[in-house]
């Protein structure tokens, strides 16, 4: 026969013990859960920011380069300048002049300025923390009058050791073409 429990003497100290345990190990778990839920959400909020700052640089460049004006490109493997057609009005008659756009590399990361030629605009930084920069000419493979002049614009942009970006950009050709959008 069992012993019977009066209904008024409440919870041994072993019972008390037990339900202390599991609610500790719940409360452990749930914290660890959270802990780690929070930190990815950090982590994917960093990545999406990073993305979004890459973006919008290859938009800046493709916008850039789609309005370069044929024969004024001037680069070295890190520094790249050429004129953009712009709405700046030409003091020589009707009219306009081309913006002069400069990307630079330097400590603070991949920076740009542009502004009429002449001016001295402030750089803007495009891309912070950026190891290393790389810009390369593509040449036309068939004959043209003239094959020095490229057709495009090779970019690799390293941020960290195991990270890089790569851009191919099409430069106008034909100086009386509009440019597009």
């Amino acid at each position: 026969m069992t012993p019977h429990r009066d209904p008024q003497t409440g919870m041994t100290l072993a019972e008390v013990l037990v339900a202390l345990a599991v609610f500790a190990v719940i409360g452990t778990a749930s914290f660890a859960l959270l802990d780690q839920t929070l930190r990815s959400q950090r982590l994917s909020e960093a990545r999406l920011a990073r993305l979004e700052d890459l973006q919008r640089m290859m938009r800046v460049v493709t916008l850039d380069t789609m309005q370069a004006m044929p024969g004024s490109l001037a680069m070295d493997k890190t520094d790249l300048r050429f004129l953009r057609r712009g709405s700046v009005p030409s003091q020589s008659g009707p009219g306009t002049e081309g913006l002069l756009v400069q990307y630079r590399l330097d400590a603070q990361g991949l920076q740009r300025r542009i502004g009429p030629e002449g001016s001295q605009p402030r750089w803007q930084i495009l891309m912070p923390d950026v190891r290393s920069v790389s810009w390369q000419p593509i040449l036309t493979q068939e004959p043209s009058p003239s094959p020095t002049q490229p057709i495009g614009l090779d970019l690799t942009v390293e941020l960290t050791a195991s990270e890089s970006i790569r851009g191919v950009f099409a430069l106008p050709s034909d100086p009386t073409s509009p440019a597009a959008p």
